[in-house]
């Protein structure tokens, strides 16, 4: 899968580092689903078989989305991820951006120095 349009290495090297600082800094996100009594189901787009949580940068994003939504620290939702076989990764803001993550890829942006 392609990461970005103009797919060079140091473009790829500089969303690393951004993701890498977003994450550091446990920056709040946005991310669709509905409240159940084990938790949160988060709400997951499709793309090739297979499914992917989405998350959303800022409210206008989350917005589009037609149903109910939770701020979470973005550390505290990845654990989550990781932890659910059935979800490949996450799709940043889907509704624009649409930039899905498989999981091995979240792990070299996290860990990118």
């Amino acid at each position: 899968m392609k990461l970005m349009i103009n797919q060079t290495q140091e473009n790829i090297n500089n969303f690393k580092k951004s993701f890498c600082t977003l994450y550091k800094k446990s920056s709040w996100v946005l991310i669709p689903g509905q409240k159940t009594e084990r938790g949160f189901q988060l709400y997951c787009f499709e793309e090739n078989g297979k499914a992917y949580a989405a998350i959303f940068t800022d409210y206008n994003e989350a917005k589009k989305h037609n149903g109910s939504f939770a701020s979470i620290d973005i550390t505290k939702i990845i654990p989550s991820i990781f932890n659910n076989n059935e979800i490949a990764g996450i799709v940043i803001d889907p509704y624009s951006l649409n930039f899905y993550m498989e999981k091995h890829f979240i792990v070299e942006c996290i860990m990118y120095e």
